[in-house]
């Protein structure tokens, strides 16, 4: 009996380990607005999460995501308009997700079920003098959810300059300008676009309002 006993609780620990395994969360939360860069230890602005996600290790007030250079972290932002004052340049693999523009408590008055589409919620906003994304020096992929950019500026790329692989997923680019890609600009041979269900409005440009490519 007692053999027994103790072979159900080896059993026990075992199939508990994986369950355990299962919970760490080794995402990145974006806790205020602000574009902070270092100064404040006691929040995570999304210029920290991205260069914490880039170092393996804390910067500003964010916790260190996945630690492996080789995986791609995620970075999670609340709904509201996070104001930046010059460009992100991400340097590693980075998902940065917004809310999810849905209610599920309601149904969808277009396709009568649930949930009901909402306005985009998570809004990254510039001040038209600079790309809001820069991955050229970084060369990293850079994956956006749930997430409207709008009034950013640059020669090429009013909202992307892309030096590797980005990828669009349910997103809005609106109101960005540039001489070449007034919403992308996609620069070496290694910068591909990947777009899912994404809406292009009122981006102008010299060449390619939408897109242009090196």
């Amino acid at each position: 009996m007692k053999n027994y006993k103790k072979a159900l609780l080896a059993i026990s620990v075992v199939v508990a380990l994986p369950l355990m395994a299962a919970t760490v969360d080794d995402t990145i939360y974006v806790t205020t607005f602000a574009d902070e860069d270092g100064e404040n230890k006691n929040a995570c602005s999304l210029r920290e999460a991205i260069q914490t996600a880039s170092d393996n290790k804390s910067y500003g007030g964010c916790a260190v995501g996945k630690k492996s250079p080789d995986v791609t972290d995620r970075i999670e932002l609340k709904a509201g308009e996070y104001t930046i004052g010059k460009p992100l340049t991400p340097s590693s693999m980075v998902n940065i997700l917004g809310e999810t523009p849905a209610d599920w408590s309601e149904k969808d008055i277009i396709t009568g079920d649930y949930p009901k589409r909402l306005p985009m919620q998570t809004i990254i906003k510039g001040n038209n003098s600079f790309s809001l994304f820069d991955t050229t020096s970084g060369k990293s992929n850079l994956t956006l959810q749930s997430v409207r950019l709008e009034s950013g500026k640059s020669a090429r790329g009013g909202a992307i300059k892309a030096g590797a692989t980005v990828s669009l997923v349910q997103v809005e680019i609106a109101n960005s300008f540039a001489n070449e890609g007034g919403a992308i600009y996609l620069s070496g041979v290694g910068s591909t676009l990947d777009v899912t269900n994404s809406v292009f409005e009122g981006n102008t440009a010299t060449r390619g309002a939408v897109l242009a490519m090196s």
